[in-house]
């Protein structure tokens, strides 16, 4: 790879790890955007029996080269650095400002829709029953209660197997997936504190979850990849009521009504650590034309459509 691929390599990768701290976003949109959706399935697929025989044989610069490895360091890299550096920013950010920071991500998805359906190149019946059977399970998703969750090996590491497996597919979030089952917060504090009790298990999770992955998706998008794009675009476009920007948060509460955490115990931060328990939606009335936050945020939802553009100008330059 050139270098000037290796910077865009890692500004794509940079932007999924982004993705992939905010409940809602799905790190597998931005690949498919940024053009490196079937680059990440070719190179891991590569990790098979003869990759492990150049292991054992000690030849890893041809282990090296086998999975493509200059394109996944890179990628990975990205992915790393935006999930490490900007969880605390993010999460801190979802909540000072929800409205505004689901406003940017939702104009983001909303433009991916458009990105995922052009990729449909046969448009048929079934492609059509595909995508809607695909909104209908993302917003299904949506409705579904949050969890208590727990911080165990084993919960942990199925946390991780089912969040690689939901950032892996367009349009359903790995981090809201985490939310759901109410390890959410413990993992954004765990990459901010590093503690590997945690990470360690919900890395082999998600390890072992791409890997399964991997080929299934891949044997797909070789026997029917209309029919495939088609299934994900309803996942990006019925993602879009998860991320709906006017909502508020319901938290679990006592008696007193002070904010409870999974554990039953009084936090003071709900938004932190409280455990949520249901959203309440709203659509803004004609009223809200005078309000400048509302001006704000379709600002932030055009900015979000930008952000589309440009992450798929890269992936053009990326195979250009």
């Amino acid at each position: 790879m050139s270098i000037r691929r290796y910077i865009q390599t890692f500004a794509v990768g940079l932007a999924m790890g982004i993705a992939n701290v905010i409940p809602g976003v799905s790190g597998g949109t931005i690949a498919l955007v940024g053009g490196v959706y079937a680059d990440i399935f070719s190179s891991l697929k590569q990790i098979d029996k003869h990759f492990i025989r150049l292991l054992i044989r000690l030849q890893w610069f041809d282990a090296f080269k086998h999975v493509n490895g200059g394109f996944l360091s890179m990628l990975f890299f990205g992915v790393a650095v935006g999930i490490i550096a900007l969880a605390n920013v993010l999460s801190g950010l979802l909540c000072a400002y929800p409205m505004q920071v689901n406003a940017l991500f939702f104009g983001l998805i909303l433009a991916s829709v458009y990105t995922v359906v052009k990729r449909v190149d046969e448009r048929s019946v079934l492609t059509f029953v595909l995508f809607v059977v695909g909104v209908a399970v993302a917003m299904g998703i949506g409705f579904l209660p949050p969890m208590k969750g727990g911080d165990g090996f084993v919960y942990m590491a199925l946390c991780g197997l089912v969040a690689a497996c939901s950032m892996v597919l367009p349009g359903l979030s790995g981090s809201y997936i985490l939310l759901l089952m109410g390890s959410y917060a413990t993992v954004v504090n765990a990459v901010s504190d590093i503690e590997f009790s945690i990470l360690a298990p919900l890395a082999l999770g998600a390890g072992l979850g791409l890997l399964a992955l991997t080929r299934i998706i891949a044997m797909l998008f070789e026997r029917a990849k209309s029919e495939t794009l088609a299934l994900m675009a309803g996942f990006v476009f019925g993602s879009l009521y998860v991320i709906w920007p006017w909502k508020e948060a319901l938290y679990q509460k006592n008696a007193l009504g002070e904010p409870l955490d999974k554990y039953g115990q009084v936090v003071a931060n709900a938004c932190e650590d409280g455990l949520i328990v249901d959203y309440v939606r709203w659509i803004p009335s004609s009223n809200s034309v005078g309000d400048i936050n509302f001006w704000i945020m379709l600002g932030l939802m055009a900015l979000g459509v930008g952000a589309v553009l440009g992450i798929e100008y890269l992936g053009k330059e990326n195979h250009g």
